[in-house]
């Protein structure tokens, strides 16, 4: 803070200004300043105010406000049924982002198509969108330059890197290519992992389950707790939750109730009351991930 007589202003350091910039090229629109407006530029600079002029061509911003005539042809578009959000997106001049918050916010019931799934990936439209964050490129420029639409982009990015955020990615990519120092999945990400993530996940949790029912057979003596796999009241972990001591004196005995499975018609006997038996339960799992590889039709172990 500098004051002058009686007016006091804030300065900037140049340089600390650009090492910001180019750390969080999102927050800043550089087809608005001029060349040398801001003094002498890094090397990257010219390519991002290319970058946000382009989209400025094709994108409004962000903050402007639809009109009527746009909120009316948003809504035509939407009830023809035959556009998706990229499409629409290049008719109004509008993010797909933007197109998607106005839906909500009109009520309208309508959705866009949904674009084509089984386009895969190829790796030069992966290498493509590393180059273009490393650049400081938006969504909506990827969009243009590799024909996928911005949300499935922003999709592709974050089953990668956990976040949306570029200016994020883009310190997590560093000089790598696209699907380099990806971030460790937690369990609560297991769609997100690749088959061989979740292989060891599954080999961790077989290892603690190993480990614990040791520790429950340990702790607990079977000739004192002879009828517990009979007993609905009886837990694996925590004993008996009707608070009994053993089997012999036990008054609060409740034997588990037969189950039928609505798949394969047998009769099961489950603490927890489900529709369908284990075998089918997993065998339905299976046949769903069978499916789905289908569908997307990549072969097994494939990351992208």
């Amino acid at each position: 803070m500098q004051q002058v007589e009686s007016t006091s202003f804030q300065m900037i350091d140049i340089d600390e200004f650009w090492k910001w910039a180019e750390g969080n090229k999102g927050l800043v629109d550089f087809s608005r300043f001029e060349k040398g407006t801001l003094g002498r530029e890094p090397d990257w600079c010219d390519k991002k105010r290319q970058e946000d002029y382009i989209r400025s061509l094709n994108i409004k911003p962000h903050n402007s406000q639809w009109s009527i005539a746009e909120d009316k042809e948003l809504l035509r578009l939407l009830r023809a049924y035959k556009y998706t959000y990229r499409e629409i997106s290049m008719i109004l001049h509008r993010s797909e982002g933007a197109i998607q918050r106005r839906v909500l916010d009109l009520g309208i019931k309508e959705r866009p198509i949904k674009a084509d799934n089984h386009d895969l990936w190829t790796d030069e439209q992966l290498y493509t969108v590393g180059e273009m964050i490393k650049d400081g490129s938006n969504y909506e420029n990827m969009s243009l330059v590799i024909g996928k639409s911005a949300k499935a982009i922003r999709g592709k990015v974050y089953s990668v890197y956990l976040s949306e955020n570029l200016d994020k990615v883009r310190k997590i990519l560093g000089n790598g290519d696209f699907g380099d120092n990806r971030p460790e999945r937690l369990l609560k990400q297991r769609g997100l992992m690749s088959l061989e993530e979740k292989g060891e996940v599954k080999q961790a949790l077989g290892t603690l389950a190993g480990i614990l029912a040791y520790q429950i057979r340990k702790q607990f003596n079977d000739q004192d707790n002879w009828q517990r796999h009979l007993c609905s009241n009886w837990d694996e972990v925590k004993g008996c939750t009707a608070g009994e001591t053993d089997c012999d004196t036990c008054c609060s005995f409740v034997r588990i109730r037969p189950q039928y499975c609505a798949r394969c018609g047998k009769t099961f006997y489950e603490r927890q009351e489900n529709r369908m038996c284990q075998g089918c339960r997993v065998q339905r799992k299976k046949l769903g991930y069978k499916k789905y590889l289908r569908n997307q039709s990549k072969p097994h172990g494939s990351l992208f």
